[in-house]
């Protein structure tokens, strides 16, 4: 017989105990909603998404749960049904009559309320212990602070014959069955690099598959030791990018602003961080929030030498991570007590409840999926930024407040930035028709409160070499044009013949 889709409203302070209905919670059980729900209620009901509506819509058939299913839960003695349940999220309180005059009137093409209220969506599994499955939602509001360019990935939702554009970065609960930890954090940052190059995203049974493959004495499920870190490598290699691998050594700011580096770029990190008295733990990182302008206990991002600053980068306030053992867009802030910045950092959730993942922790290593011609990793583009800064610093006679930002960007999406620069219209021209980038840049943006300086672009298909004089440079382009002269007298000496300086 086939099943008829159902459609039903719900208010969202429903939202625990639809879950635990959805996920086939046995009836009367008493047993407390597990961190990932519980969480899943206190971050879609700030105040900055304000939800007041859950749609339910099943059947739902998801690809991810039902790879998981093929490959693990099909084979129990006793299985749990294949098909998931979908729940949406609106930021108005609906009735499903109001659902259906609003759909009504989409499809008359009066409007779209349904998609100017949608806040995200979750898969719930038919899992009790572990029922969030593939979830995107929206990030926290827009504030100038806040980077949270991993997250820029846009999903079309189709919903009753609408198509609802979503920007969000996806998240699920691991199970222990098909995916631990490890394992949907790569799979989290797989699913955006390979989307924003067209590909199809994989699947947590996938990433477990490309994990353990060539292993022999590892059990690829039950997931439940989760994956190391050269079984992670394996996994971004076998789905053909190349996995960077850069460790905290003993200056954490180095590999903080390595971390900044990747995330404004857009490409969300995997870190490895070891908790105070407990194992490693592997999250995604898929934004931040920088220092503001007024006083603040953060301090900035500093490169020194001895007790001199070579290169300065505005300080962070908070991490934002998707932690499995929380949920997404999870924060993350760093201990002030004592005497060393940036070394422990703990979870920050809004809600009480969770004290017991509020332990400190240090970040150990990253791993970063890079596309296979991003050559440049950002720890060589903050290299390149060191032999810079004092040529910077001294054109802007400033010492002292002149900061960077490093990141990668795609070479025609540069171009494109570089229309809105408080430049002459006939220099802008003049660079956009004569430079020739490579696919993805290297752009080192300085700054003086918050005045753009400078640009240099740097090609990426090229590593960092011993000859810090003849650098990857291809373009030097300051904010004011009577910086130009005084960077063609260095030229020679610092540049090479090679960068265009416009």
């Amino acid at each position: 017989m086939v099943q008829r889709l159902s459609l039903r409203c719900e208010p969202f302070e429903q939202l625990i105990e639809c879950i635990r209905r959805e996920s086939c919670t046995p009836s009367g059980s008493s047993a407390t909603p597990c961190d990932q729900v519980r969480y899943l209620a206190s971050y879609l009901g700030n105040r900055e998404l304000g939800t007041k509506t859950i749609l339910v819509e099943h059947p739902y058939v998801d690809r991810h749960w039902l790879d998981e299913y093929a490959g693990y839960y099909a084979t129990l003695l006793d299985p749990p049904r294949p098909k998931a349940t979908r729940l949406h999220f609106f930021d108005v309180a609906w009735t499903l009559d109001d659902f259906k005059a609003h759909l009504a009137a989409a499809i008359e093409g009066n409007s779209n309320e349904i998609a100017a209220h949608y806040r995200g969506f979750c898969v719930i599994r038919p899992l009790p212990a572990a029922p969030i499955g593939r979830t995107v939602l929206r990030t926290y509001g827009d504030v100038a602070e806040r980077c949270f360019a991993p997250a820029a990935l846009t999903h079309r939702v189709h919903l009753a014959g609408l198509t609802i554009e979503l920007v969000g970065l996806p998240f699920q609960q691991q199970d222990q069955g098909v995916a631990a930890c490890a394992t949907t954090a790569i799979w989290s940052a797989l699913t955006k690099v390979i989307r924003a190059d067209g590909g199809r995203a994989p699947t947590p049974y996938a990433v477990t598959m490309a994990a353990t493959d060539h292993r022999v004495q590892t059990r690829a499920f039950p997931a439940l030791a989760g994956l190391d870190l050269d079984q992670m490598a394996t996994a971004v290699h076998e789905f053909e990018y190349q996995p960077h691998v850069f460790q905290r050594g003993g200056e954490s700011d180095d590999f903080f602003l390595a971390l900044k580096t990747y995330l404004r770029s857009g490409i969300p990190v995997v870190v490895r961080a070891r908790v105070v008295d407990g194992d490693l733990h592997a999250l995604t990182l898929v934004g931040f929030r920088e220092r503001g302008s007024g006083a603040s206990p953060v301090g900035d991002l500093e490169i020194r030498n001895g007790d001199k600053t070579k290169l300065r980068s505005r300080g962070i306030e908070r991490w934002y991570a998707h932690d499995d053992r929380l949920g997404a867009y999870a924060r993350l802030g760093f201990v002030t007590e004592g005497a060393e910045r940036h070394t422990h950092l703990k979870l920050l959730p809004t809600a009480p409840g969770y004290e017991h993942l509020e332990k400190p922790m240090v970040f150990s290593e990253a791993i970063v999926p890079l596309y296979p011609k991003l050559r440049l990793t950002a720890e060589e583009l903050i290299g390149y930024g060191v032999d810079l800064s004092p040529t910077v610093r001294f054109l802007a006679r400033d010492d002292s407040n002149v900061y960077c930002e490093p990141r990668f960007i795609l070479g025609g999406e540069y171009l494109r930035v570089l229309h809105g620069r408080p430049m002459e219209r006939s220099r802008i021209i003049e660079i956009c028709t004569t430079l020739a980038v490579s696919r993805y840049v290297g752009v080192i943006s300085w700054y003086r409160d918050g005045d753009w300086l400078l640009d240099a672009v740097y090609d990426t298909t090229d590593l960092r070499r011993g000859d810090a004089s003849r650098p990857p440079l291809l373009a030097l382009i300051p904010s004011d044009a009577r910086w130009i002269s005084s960077l063609e007298q260095v030229r020679a000496l610092r540049f090479g013949d090679g960068p265009l300086i416009g």
